[in-house]
Formats: structure tokens, C-alpha cells, sequence
């Protein structure tokens, strides 16, 4: 034993080489009983992974853009994975999640304080009383946006009111006299010879000091300067005249007022974020906004009806109303042939509501936002005169930005002789004044819109209509 130790010490390489030989022909022998299965199996293992990555190689995949507003990009011809698969789900399904939440938030925020002044009353009601009853509840509404502020409604405050009634200003000037006068027979005035030129010039000094007191007084108590009475000529806001009228309103009337109200609500809303309603201590001294004018919508939808208010002066008010259809076109505004009382020179044409999936169309001869109506949202032009302090006009501005997706298109500026003002009885404080003529484009988001547009409207507006009963609207329940 211990010879053969030796030996196996002394010829260790010989040793370890015959055992490497023994186990490599035990390796072999493994193999070729056994090998035939392993070797299909990994054949088969291996083919499988072949083409999965050839079918990853023809597969088309959707990228996003570059460009937002373009459709994904299909790339094939590379070779993708399963984790890229996975991970473009997860790319896609964060960006839809963002998506259904930003378009959740802009369509509650387009439907804030926009609500039906009848409830029920459209798209179809066969209850005749609930379209009576839009009639003064509709009126009512532009009345109460003279009101001042309440925090507990979303209705704009603009507390407004007309300069001092001439007729009031008149007696006290009188008063005024009076009490300067040496009393005659009676108590009454002695005659206007008794006075020497220097109290004449006293007198009218008194009454103009007088005159500016009480000028004063009513601009401390307001923060704009407008004619509240609806009945007026010189009621800033645009109101249908179907709700002047007798008869039973059309649904589309009601609609179409429906949608001017909330777009001169909205303006509202801006002017009175401009002046600080909110703050009491403050007056039409001090607010950006002196006097509104006048406040009108220009009718149609722009890119379908008109081609908007771009370059055009404002015109004579005409609301929901001067026409069957309520879409009466106030002039200046090019409309399509057929709408309204005539087409303009540069008409669009009325085009068709198109899909949601569709690239949206751009037409910056309708403004430089580009913006027109389509399937996601319509367009509309509004136009405000006004008289406004010329260094807070951007104040003005910020506020249109901050309500209901505004943008300022287009801002005409003229002087205003303050001293002239001043004997009409406004008072527009120490700045300089000056008078906009102003076109605002608003937006609106059709996902909640065509819910309360009546069959007409929606026709009108190229958007498919279920077949269902419809009031004939020209019965008088």
C-alpha cells in the first residue's frame, strides 16, 4: 500500500490525466443516451426565442409625436421587447390618466356658474310653462348683475349704477341758490338782478363745488358707472328680444340666450375681478373699469357661421331673437350665407362638426389664437365698449385671462375728455381715461354643452342627432 502511495505521488500528472479520460468517456456515454432529448429541447427553446424577437422586429408600435397636436407615429422594422411593450402601456396609460384628469378640470371649470335658468327647460321639455318661465327669468338675470357683491352666489356682482339723476342734481342746485339768495316776499328767492357780479360768481362757485360734492358722492357708492334699466337704450348688455315678446320662445331661442347670457356673464365676472367688487372701501374712483357701455355677442360660431369680430367695430346690439332661428347677425360680422340677416364679404363656410380624433384646424384670419369652432369645443367672439383708466388696462386684461378660458384678440383705444364726462355726471378719477372697443374670444367645451343644445342647434352645428320625438316647437300649449 504504501508502494503504491509512492508510486501515485511520483506520477501524479499520469494519475490525474487517467481520470479526467475515465470521466470524460462517462460524460460521453451520458451524452450520446441522453443527449437527443436535451439537444430538441434547447433546438426548440431556442427557435421559440428566434421568433418572438423576429415577430417584435414586425410589429408596429405606436409612438407619441413630437408634436402634441399630431396623430402617434407607427414605427416597425426594429427590433422591440417586451419590456418596451410594457413600458409604452404604462407611457399611454399615465398619459390618458392626465388626460381624462386636465379635460375633467377644464370642463368643470367651462361649467362654473353657467347653469339653466329653468331647470328642465331644455333640450326638449313638453311642459310649455318651464319655456314662459325662461322669459323672466332671463331678464332677471342681467338686471341682478348690477347688485353688489354676494359671496354666497357665483353670479357676477358688478355693483353698477348709473351718475347722479340730473333731475336730483338740478334741485339741489336750486337748494344751493336759495340759501345764498336774500329771502323775498314769501320766503322765496329774490330776483337774479339783485346780485352783484361778484355774488354771482360766488353763487356759481358754490354750486359747482356743490355739484362736484354730491358728483362724488354717488362715484364713492359704485364701482362702475352703467345704465341699470333693461328697458333703456343705453342698457349695456345684449339682451333677446324674444324675451320681450309674446308667444311661446323656440327652444333654440332659449339656448341661443342661454349661451349669450353666460358669455357676457363671464365678462362680467372679469370686470368685476378688475374693480375689486369684493372690497367695499373702494369705488369707480379707483377701478380699472369706469363705465361699460356697451356688451354684445357676435353671432354664429366662428369657423362655422362667421368668420368673428377681427377688424370690425361694434355694432348695433341684436341678441337671440331679431330672427326665427335666433341667430340674428348683428352688422360688420361676415356670416355664412343663410345665417342670419345676410352674409359678409369674407363669409366662412358652414362646415361639418368633424371627430374628436381629428387634428384640430387652425384659421388665424379668425384671430391670432387660431382658434375656431370644431368637435371639441366651439367659439365664440363677444365685444365690449367701455371706459377704463389707460394705466390699468392691463389689470383688465389679467382679469379676462383669469375667467373661463378668455383671450383678448383684438383692443381698439380712444381718448376720452374727462372735463366733458364730468358735466354728464361721471366721475373716472385722476387717470387717464380712455375708451375700448375690445373683442374677446370664449371657448366652449362641447362634452357638456351639446347635452342642453335642442335638435335645431345641433343640426346647425353639424352634430349627429339621435332619433328621438322632438316638441313641435311652434305649438302653443
Amino acid at each position: 500500500m504504501k508502494n503504491a502511495l509512492a508510486w501515485i505521488k511520483a506520477n501524479m500528472i499520469t494519475v490525474v490525466s487517467g481520470i479526467v479520460i475515465l470521466a470524460s468517456i462517462g460524460v460521453i456515454g451520458w451524452v450520446f443516451s441522453h443527449g437527443g432529448a436535451v439537444t430538441k429541447r434547447v433546438s426548440a427553446e431556442v427557435n421559440q426565442i428566434i421568433q418572438r424577437i423576429d415577430s417584435y422586429s414586425r410589429t408596429e408600435v405606436p409612438f407619441p409625436p413630437a408634436n402634441v397636436d399630431d396623430p402617434p407615429e407607427d414605427i416597425s422594422g426594429v427590433t422591440i421587447n417586451q419590456a418596451t411593450l410594457v413600458r409604452l402601456d404604462e407611457v399611454y396609460g399615465k398619459m390618458n390618466s392626465e388626460y381624462e384628469k386636465i379635460f375633467f378640470a377644464a370642463v368643470e371649470r367651462n361649467q362654473v356658474g353657467h347653469r339653466l335658468l329653468v331647470p328642465g327647460v331644455l333640450p326638449t321639455t313638453e311642459a310649455s310653462h318651464l319655456r314662459h318661465e325662461a322669459r323672466p327669468r332671463y331678464r332677471a338675470a342681467f338686471e341682478r348683475m348690477f347688485g353688489v357683491y354676494d359671496q354666497d352666489t357665483d353670479e357676477p356682482r358688478l355693483n353698477a349704477a348709473g351718475p347722479l339723476d340730473p333731475v336730483e342734481l338740478q334741485m339741489e342746485m336750486q337748494r344751493v341758490e336759495q340759501d345764498f339768495r336774500p329771502g323775498g316776499f314769501g320766503g322765496a328767492p329774490a330776483a337774479g338782478g339783485n346780485l352783484s357780479e361778484a355774488d354771482r360768481k360766488t353763487l356759481e362757485g358754490q354750486k359747482a363745488e356743490r355739484a362736484l360734492e354730491l358728483l362724488k358722492e354717488q362715484a364713492q357708492i359704485v364701482h362702475l358707472y352703467a345704465d341699470p334699466d333693461i328697458r333703456s337704450p343705453a342698457f349695456p348688455f345684449q339682451v333677446g328680444g324674444w324675451s320681450a315678446a309674446m308667444g311661446l320662445p323656440a327652444f333654440q331661442q332659449i339656448w341661443d340666450s342661454h349661451m349669450e347670457l353666460w358669455i357676457q356673464q363671464d365678462i362680467a365676472r372679469a370686470i368685476a375681478i378688475a374693480n375689486r367688487v369684493d372690497q367695499a372701501e373702494l369705488s369707480v374712483i379707483e377701478s380699472p373699469v369706469k363705465r361699460l357701455i356697451s356688451l354684445e355677442v357676435v353671432p354664429g360660431h366662428v369657423g362655422l357661421h362667421t368668420t368673428g369680430g377681427m377688424g370690425m367695430a361694434a355694432s348695433t346690439k341684436s341678441g337671440s331673437g331679431t330672427t326665427g332661428m335666433g341667430m340674428g347677425m348683428g352688422r360688420g360680422y361676415g356670416a355664412a350665407p343663410g345665417i342670419g340677416a345676410g352674409a359678409g364679404p369674407n363669409a366662412a363656410p358652414v362646415a361639418a362638426a368633424g371627430s374628436p380624433d381629428d387634428k384640430l384646424s387652425v384659421d388665424f384670419n379668425a384671430g391670432p389664437t387660431g382658434r375656431v369652432s370644431n368637435a371639441i369645443y366651439d367659439v365664440r367672439h363677444a365685444r365690449m365698449v367701455a371706459i377704463v383708466d389707460f394705466q390699468q388696462l392691463p389689470k383688465l386684461f389679467d382679469a379676462i385671462g383669469q375667467v373661463n378660458f378668455m383671450t383678448v384678440l383684438e383692443c381698439e383705444i380712444q381718448d376720452v375728455d374727462e372735463y366733458e364726462a364730468l358735466l354728464e355726471g361721471f366721475v373716472y378719477g385722476s387717470g387717464d381715461a380712455v375708451r375700448i372697443d375690445m373683442l374677446i374670444e370664449t371657448i366652449w367645451l362641447r362634452e357638456w354643452t351639446t347635452k342642453l343644445m335642442p335638435p335645431k342647434t345641433l343640426e346647425l352645428l353639424g352634430i349627429a342627432v339621435e332619433q328621438t320625438a322632438v316638441v313641435d316647437e311652434s305649438t302653443d300649449f
